[in-house]
């Protein structure tokens, strides 16, 4: 669905199944995808390349330069590279991790060296080189679940969102090696359960995070970067049930907010000097998962 911002107004782009995350380099934008045949990537307008994998990837990336296509699989615990070859996408290879895998986010470095992955299940951080072979890994000690994450601008510092302890952990990142010096809730209440940290978002001059948590709390926790550290500075409801996608609007003066359960997409108006958020308006779409802008 793409969704006028002066208008308002919905409508339908594509039909098609389990196009739940979506990226976009320049003007052509990809999906994760399946159907009766399999599942894999859909390039829009353009076609559809099948991966093995029996159901949709939950997270997608594209390289900024090479033409690269990465996904992760959560259910099958794999990994899928798609390089363009005389012109046409192909699948250039698939890793399946094999049991208690669950990968959910895949980074191309800046460097042009590595690739990493978050592996939710097996609480692991898998780094790969660009011939797709497994260079390091680096394994958490607790079952804390890294979903996503972002960086600084020289990648020196992570700051992973953790799905099941919901926090916003920074690691300092040195060669291949990561080191946790932070870990803060993303929770009002630390005691609470059933919560599950979902999206995580960084403002372009690297000052400010943003995150949400679905389930329970169903919340927005905005963070303020400080000497690589991080800093809560507010917390407030994410106007619905399950925001799984969050993103930052093209010039940042707002903050968009996906409800799944409750059908609604929420843009939040963004001060852009303290980061932080207030309601401005909803509008209504059916079930959304992931927001690009």
């Amino acid at each position: 669905m793409a969704l006028d911002l002066e208008t308002l107004a919905v409508r339908l782009v594509h039909k098609e199944k389990a196009c739940t995350y979506l990226v976009r380099r320049d003007e052509q934008v990809y999906s994760v995808f399946s159907d009766a045949q399999g599942a894999g990537i859909l390039i829009l307008d353009e076609g559809k390349v099948y991966s093995g994998e029996t159901n949709a990837s939950c997270h997608l990336a594209i390289h900024p330069t090479k033409d690269l296509l990465a996904s992760t699989n959560y259910g099958e615990g794999s990994l899928q590279f798609f390089t363009k070859v005389e012109g046409e996408w192909k699948l250039a290879k698939r890793i399946v991790s094999g049991e208690g895998s669950h990968q959910h986010f895949v980074y191309f470095t800046k460097d042009g060296e590595h690739i990493i992955v978050c592996d939710l299940g097996l609480n692991q951080l898998v780094t790969y080189d660009y011939e797709f072979n497994l260079v390091s890994v680096h394994q958490f000690k607790e079952n804390i679940g890294p979903r996503h994450f972002v960086t600084s601008y020289d990648e020196q510092y992570f700051y992973l969102l953790s799905e099941l302890s919901n926090e916003l952990l920074v690691l300092e990142r040195t060669g291949l090696e990561f080191k946790v010096i932070q870990r803060e809730s993303i929770l009002l209440d630390e005691k609470s359960e059933g919560n599950n940290a979902a999206a995580i978002r960084m403002s372009a001059d690297n000052q400010f995070i943003y995150t949400s948590t679905r389930n329970n709390e169903e919340a927005i926790t905005v963070f303020k970067v400080e000497d690589h550290l991080v800093k809560r500075v507010q917390y407030l409801k994410s106007g619905g049930l399950h925001p799984r996608d969050i993103n930052l609007s093209a010039q940042e003066d707002h903050l968009i907010v996906a409800n799944k359960d409750s059908d609604n997409l929420v843009f939040f108006k963004r001060d852009q000097e303290t980061g932080q958020l207030s309601y401005d308006y909803e509008v209504k779409v059916s079930e959304p998962v992931c927001v690009l802008v």
